[in-house]
């Protein structure tokens, strides 16, 4: 019997494995994937100091990045910073290391091998059934992990419970140098129906020459079927990009967000962390920071579970909510409005108004979440005006945030 099986090698499961394996704890790591660099779904971009907080090594960085670039139907906003602000990673990498080091540090790992269901004990535990090429087996573990993501391979989606879908493509492409140099320094965002009618567009740097070109875009309800994104990050190659490439590499993913955070937390021996529980920020799709913290989050509960089985998951989804919930409401009402119900022209007013603050203030409202830095910003003019929207709103529209 495992102390721990933990299903999806992600961020989530990857970091928790490690460092579970690293208390010495049995580990067993199980993830779809037949390798690691199998749909690297993620573009992977973040914050330079994630890198330190989470140990992560500067070799699972491909390009740095110090500027950030915001185009609407009719802006263009440009800032350039005096220093590195952010990592993109390999998201490949990144997981090949996760898993890894748990494995040097005594857990089991098996890809192409994948969750199907469990069952639990009467004597504690649960039985997990696990698939992969060579067939069906089961396991035995004192807790079993969800980390599968979307997927949400134990417990499956939550009756009643609204869901916000997104669905991204992205394309790995290889340009001339020239080229590189336009975007080899800053992440670029493309807002706007104009570029992708419900949903954004990016150009990150990937090094060496290299560029990840993508489109995301959202619905509301559940399982609304998703326009073809190819035709939109084509268009990013041809007006953006312009000069030839090569496209090496293309990959997608899908995110499923249940909105208020209302997911399964955890039942009996088995509980859920990561994107299975939405820990991301649905605003910009950004969820591998969020994903190690989450995991963090969750390690004193599953060692509570093993010293206590039966009542040590109490509280868990308490201490979730209480990091996460109101940080993420506020992205969600956001990013419904801008991307699902606000036209053009209130992207090209928001750009104008952002080409006049600083790098600083856009760090903090794009990775830290300040949205009152913005507000203030904005002075009393911008405020009066959106409490007499709010006013004006008809009842059960989304409020804004």
């Amino acid at each position: 019997m495992f102390d721990v099986v933990i299903a999806g090698a992600g961020p989530a499961g990857g970091h928790l494995a490690r460092l579970l394996a690293g208390q010495g704890r049995s580990v067993l790591l199980v993830d779809a994937i037949p390798d690691w660099h199998h749909n690297p779904f993620s573009s992977a971009g973040l914050p330079l100091e994630a890198l330190d907080r989470w140990g992560l090594p500067h070799g699972l960085v491909k390009a740095r990045w110090k500027g950030l670039e915001i185009v609407s139907t009719a802006e263009r906003g440009s800032w350039a910073g005096d220093r590195d602000r952010g990592a993109v990673l390999d998201f490949g990498e990144l997981r090949a290391f996760l898993g890894e080091e748990a494995r040097t540090r005594g857990a089991e790992l098996r890809l192409g091998t994948r969750l199907t269901g469990w069952e639990a004990l009467p004597e504690g535990g649960c039985r997990v059934k696990l698939a992969s090429k060579d067939g069906n087996e089961e396991v035995q573990a004192r807790v079993l992990v969800d980390a599968t993501g979307p997927a949400r391979a134990a417990f499956g989606l939550r009756p009643g419970t609204d869901y916000l879908y997104g669905v991204g493509l992205e394309h790995l492409v290889e340009v001339d140098e020239a080229t590189y140099q336009r975007f080899g320094d800053r992440l670029v965002f493309y807002l706007g129906k104009g570029w992708v009618p419900g949903g954004y567009g990016w150009i990150f740097p990937m090094g060496q020459g290299r560029l990840k070109v993508g489109a995301g875009v959202f619905t509301v309800g559940r399982g609304r079927q998703s326009p073809d994104l190819g035709p939109f990050v084509e268009r990013h190659l041809r007006e953006e990009v312009r000069a030839g490439s090569r496209t090496l590499d293309i990959h997608g993913g899908l995110l499923r967000y249940a909105r208020g955070l209302g997911d399964h937390y955890a039942t009996g021996p088995v509980i859920a962390i990561g994107d299975a529980v939405s820990t991301l920020n649905v605003l910009g799709g950004e969820g591998i920071r969020f994903a190690m913290e989450g995991a963090e989050l969750a390690l004193p509960f599953i060692e509570a579970e093993l010293a206590q089985p039966g009542s040590a998951f109490r509280g868990y989804e308490r201490a979730m909510k209480k990091r996460f919930l109101r940080s993420w409401n506020h992205c969600e009402a956001l990013a419904i409005r801008k991307y699902l119900e606000e036209d053009d022209s209130r992207f090209d007013r928001m750009v104008r108004f952002l080409k006049q603050q600083e790098m600083d203030l856009l760090m903090e409202v794009l990775f830290d979440y300040r949205f009152g830095r913005a507000l203030r910003a904005a002075g009393p003019r911008y405020l009066l005006g959106k409490l007499w929207r709010k006013l004006r709103r008809p009842l059960g529209r989304v409020p804004p945030c």
